[in-house]
């Protein structure tokens, strides 16, 4: 009877499942998937993790690159290219071809959140000024895609960060080229990490922490919070519905246990190398 009203009426079954205050999923309104979060394994990579919270997983691989400073910025700072795919094979919804509207956003929305945050000071990636600097390529791959993919994304390009080790370069003035030794390697400074928490908004004042994607597809809205530190660094809200301001304050409320929670999971990630939680 659940499965056939799951497929005919699923915004009816869901409201019954909120009037109990309990998710299809056996979860709390205010209770996130279990988190995992696993640094390095890609070999091949200057940096490297790997973030999965319940059904949604996301792989960072992040390599190193030396350009010449761009034109348009100051001479003494890198760059950052983080690049979201969200292949076919993570959702049915998603169709082999150029980069779909949802990644864009998302790729977009990571280098908004890394420049607001202040975590990576881009003199680091400076070789010599005016002459070399490094490019960070972040690639993210989605490899299941079951909701909230910004906020694991994001996850696992900040455990990628404190993984990343750059290879030891100077400028030689005299011969006029770039002397790189691989096998001696620094990791970067960072400052505090942006982390983001996600809420979906049903009936404009019924938040759900951590939507799955079957709750993404039915809510009214969405609102995602990202913080670095005790610092706001995005406040961003999708969807129609209007939300009063004491539904806005509990959305900021819930974001920052949230982020506290995942600041502490990434913290033990960077100590051991993995770690999980379960809500």
């Amino acid at each position: 009877m659940a499965a056939d009203m799951r497929a005919i009426q699923p915004e009816s079954l869901y409201k019954l499942h909120l009037e109990c205050e309990e998710r299809p999923d056996g979860r709390k309104l205010d209770a996130a998937r279990t988190t995992v979060v696993t640094r390095g394994g890609i070999t091949t990579a200057d940096g490297s993790a790997f973030c999965r919270s319940g059904h949604t997983s996301v792989l960072c691989g992040i390599k190193a690159e030396v350009c010449t400073p761009a034109t348009d910025a100051p001479p003494d700072r890198g760059w950052v290219v983080p690049n979201l795919e969200l292949p076919a094979l993570c959702h049915h919804r998603f169709r082999p071809g150029p980069p779909s509207e949802a990644a864009q956003t998302a790729s977009a929305q990571l280098l908004q959140l890394l420049d607001a945050s202040g975590a990576l000071d881009r003199t680091q990636l400076c070789i010599e000024a005016g002459q070399a600097v490094w490019v960070l390529y972040c690639d993210l791959i989605c490899l299941s895609h079951d909701g909230n993919v910004l906020d694991v994304a994001l996850l696992a390009l900040s455990a990628a960060l404190t993984d990343l080790r750059l290879p030891s370069a100077e400028w030689d003035a005299t011969e006029e080229r770039l002397r790189v030794k691989p096998a001696q390697r620094t990791p970067l400074k960072l400052g505090p990490l942006p982390l983001a928490a996600t809420l979906a908004v049903f009936d404009k004042e019924t938040l759900v922490l951590d939507p799955a994607g079957d709750e993404e597809m039915l809510c009214e809205a969405s609102v995602t919070v990202a913080w670095a530190g005790d610092s706001m660094v995005l406040l961003d809200k999708t969807g129609g519905c209007e939300l009063s301001l004491e539904a806005m304050d509990r959305c900021i409320a819930l974001s920052k246990k949230r982020s506290l929670e995942l600041k502490k999971l990434l913290d033990c990630c960077t100590q051991s190398g993995e770690v999980e939680k379960g809500e």
